[in-house]
């Protein structure tokens, strides 16, 4: 009885040692960071406002091509561009994508938020 008792209590000593020097230790830095002043803000986005998707359910779109390959990206703004709603008006912008559907019939370009848009 009493060796088994041993036994448990050694067996239980082992476990806890074992344990604990797995864990690992977090060490927080308790120093505040500071903050940058050399921050560049990112660069805006040059787009055409087009009108050629409409017939499909598209609404306004806005095509971004890149002039080093061609490639076009479509992006459906889901707020309203106000005044720069204008067919062919070149614009600057940021956008962020969102998943989101495109409208019904509509199978051209992604949903997208723009913000800060100004005339080019």
């Amino acid at each position: 009885m009493k060796q088994t008792l041993i036994k448990v209590i050694s067996i239980s000593c082992s476990l806890l040692l074992f344990i604990s020097i797995g864990c690992k230790s977090t060490h927080r830095n308790t120093e505040p960071v500071p903050a940058k002043t050399d921050a560049t803000p990112p660069s805006k986005t040059s787009g055409t406002v087009t009108h050629a998707y409409q017939a499909s359910g598209c609404g306004t779109a806005v095509v971004i091509t890149n002039h080093q390959s061609g490639n076009k990206i479509v992006l459906l703004p889901v707020n309203d561009l106000g005044i720069f709603d204008v067919e062919g008006l070149e614009i600057t912008f940021h956008y962020h994508p969102l998943k989101k559907m495109n409208p019904p019939g509509c199978k051209t370009g992604s949903p997208a938020s723009l913000s800060d848009i100004e005339k080019k």
